[in-house]
Parts: structure tokens; sequence; C-alpha cells
């Protein structure tokens, strides 16, 4: 029964936490498309495929996503006693807010481009839509490359478009602006110190847990939960080192215990959930805490089958689900649920550590993130 009552608690806040977030994307995304909409009027975009590429960048920032990074900034500022509901202050929450969704789609198209992932926020990465029109198009040439090269331009337009919104607002102080772009751009570097990292890994064919967790908080933590809080520190005028220490040793074991349920779910998530195959990470072959764990704990047979399957490109469902079957048969699933579990608890000792003087509204919500994060089917 105390269960029950435990996971029915839950649930109640994963629907508070979707709720809050729901209500920031309204505030963000209108602005969003204003942006896009005004980026067609560049004279420099004139060319018909200039403007193809750019809306695909726009859509693929407005579809889906939880927006997650965006309540992070605004209930970071609230916690901190700015008044959120002050046109000023959301206005500024709004146009940081913007520049951390747009770095994200920047991210995440490079990213697709090197895991050659055909599936992304439940519809077809930018590589995927340019590499499959390339023959119906006539051109000549090779269709991946073409795909993959429009893509890459597109990452890279979607770098300079994330700085553009904080750079051009006029709820936000210069001195303001300096420290989010500073925020958001170290972000980015650091994720992609933590993509190297990981290319590197996947080639030498060898890793540990501790490089997993800390790949797990550099190519995500930085980008999805840390920069977007240390901005809402910014905007409630309260950054200081001892804040931001205190924030970072919230964000961080709540990034890596999402990291871990990701890999979870990329393994016995539904596609229709998801937004992206189940068969994904396995046929590239990604070396998660799960594999590593399941790898450790094999008898001789169950490695060989592991050695075949994990990493096959066109592995079927079939083949899929004997791998499944051995990672829960091992106890490796078991074993990452309660690492993720540990770093939750980590995360809500470091909420007992903050300010008396801050919001309780907001640590509640922070304490909801921590529990959706392991809780949640996306």
């Amino acid at each position: 029964m105390e269960k029950d009552q435990r996971d029915r608690e839950i649930k109640s806040l994963v629907v508070e936490l979707f709720s809050y977030a729901k209500y920031w994307r309204e505030q963000v995304d209108p602005r969003l498309k204003e942006f896009f909409q005004a980026e067609r009027q560049n004279p420099f975009c004139g060319e018909e495929f200039g403007r193809e590429v750019l809306e695909k960048i726009e859509e693929l920032t407005l579809r889906g996503g939880k927006r997650q990074r965006v309540a992070f900034v605004a209930a970071t500022t609230s916690l901190l006693g700015k008044d959120v509901t002050d046109e000023q202050v959301k206005r500024a929450i709004v146009d940081s807010a913007m520049g951390v969704e747009i770095l994200q789609t920047h991210l995440l198209i490079h990213d697709d481009i090197i895991d050659e992932a055909p599936l992304r926020r439940g519809g077809k990465t930018i590589h995927r839509v340019y590499t499959e029109e390339f023959p119906r198009r006539s051109y000549r040439g090779d269709p991946k490359k073409y795909g993959d090269s429009v893509a890459l331009l597109a990452g890279d337009l979607a770098i300079y478009f994330a700085c553009q919104p904080i750079i051009t607002s006029e709820a936000l102080s210069p001195e303001g602006k300096i420290k989010i772009l500073n925020i958001l751009i170290r972000s980015g570097i650091d994720t992609f110190y933590g993509q190297l990292l990981d290319l590197l890994r996947d080639v030498r064919g060898s890793t540990t847990e501790e490089e997993i967790l800390k790949l797990a908080f550099i190519k995500a933590g930085r980008s999805s939960a840390e920069a977007p809080m240390h901005i809402g520190a910014v905007l409630a005028e309260k950054d200081s080192p001892d804040v931001l220490a205190k924030l970072s040793a919230y964000a961080i074991p709540t990034s890596i215990a999402a990291q871990l349920q990701d890999d979870i779910l990329g393994m016995f998530g539904k596609e229709e959930i998801l937004g992206k195959s189940p068969l994904s990470d396995l046929a590239e072959g990604k070396q998660t805490l799960l594999i590593l764990e399941t790898h450790k704990r094999a008898n001789p047979s169950e490695k060989r089958t592991l050695e075949i399957l994990v990493g096959k490109r066109d592995i079927t469902q079939e083949e899929a689900n004997q791998v499944r079957e051995i990672v829960i048969a091992t106890g490796a699933l078991d074993y990452v649920r309660e690492t993720a579990r540990k770093f939750v608890n980590q995360a809500q000792s470091a909420l007992d550590a903050w300010g008396a003087d801050w919001g309780v509204k907001e640590k509640h919500f922070f304490w909801a993130v921590t529990e959706a994060a392991v809780a949640r089917e996306y």
C-alpha cells in the first residue's frame, strides 16, 4: 500500500511539473515562431532553399520537446526571489529561454548526424530528410554526403540563431546579456568536448562506469539543467559563486539520473512515446551503463549473443528482445535503476542545503523534477 501511495504522489508531482513546463512553453513558442518569421525577411535568406532549411530548423525547434529547460530558467529565477509574473522579468526569461532552446536544436542536429539517427522528436532528422529527397530532385553526387552537409550547415546556423534573442533583448541589461551568453556558449563548448570523448569511447571499444557517468553530465546535463539554472540565477541577480555551486550540486546528479533513465528508455521504451526507435541505441552499439553492466554479469553464452547483436546496424525487434532478456536476467536493469535512484537521493540532499529564504514552492518543483527524472516514460 505504501508503494502504491508513493507512486500516486510521484505521478501527481510529474503532472504538476509538466503543467508548469506547458505554461512556459506557451510563453516561449509563439516568440520562437515570431523569431523565425522575422528571419525569413533576411535578404540573404531569400533563395527558396535557404528559407526551406530555415523552416526545417524552426520545425525541429518547435516539434515536441518538453521545454524543461525553459521551466528551469523560470523556476530558478522565481526560486531566488524574482517575481516571474512581472512583465519585464517574464520577457527576460522568455528571451533567455529562446536562446537555450535554439542551442538545443543546434546540438540535436549535429548529434543526429554523428549517430546517423533517422528520427528525432517524432519526426525525421534533418540529415535524413535531405538524403531521401536527393534522388527525387535528380541531383548529382552522393545523397548521404548531401544530406549530412545540409544538416551540418543547419546546425551551424542554429548556434548563431541561439545568440540573437539574447543580444537583441530589450528586457536584459548589457551585463546580463554578457553573463547569459557566456553560460550558453560555455555549456555548448563543454557538450562538444563530451561528444568528442563519446566518439573516442566508441572507437576505442571500452569504457568504465565512471566515464559513462561523467559523460552523462557533460553531454547532456550542462546544457539541459545546469546552464538554464545558472541563467535563472543571473536573471534573479543572485549569481554569486556560492549560489551557483549550490545549484550545480543539484543539477549534476539530477542530470545523471535523467540520462540513466534515457538509456533505459532507449532500450525498453516505446517508439510512439519516445519519438525515436528503441532499436537505435542497440544498432549504434551505444556503450551505456546498461550494456556495460550486462557484459560484466553475463555468462559466456550471453556474452557471445551481446557481441553479435549490440552494434548490429540492421538489428531486428526479435534480436533486440534477446538482448533485453539478457539485460533483465543478469540484474543489470535493476542495477542501473538503483544507481539512478542514488543520484536522485543525492540531488534531493543538495536541495536541503539551499538557502532558507529560497522559495518553498520552487523547491517543491525541483524535488518533483528529481522524481520525474526516473519515473518518466519519455
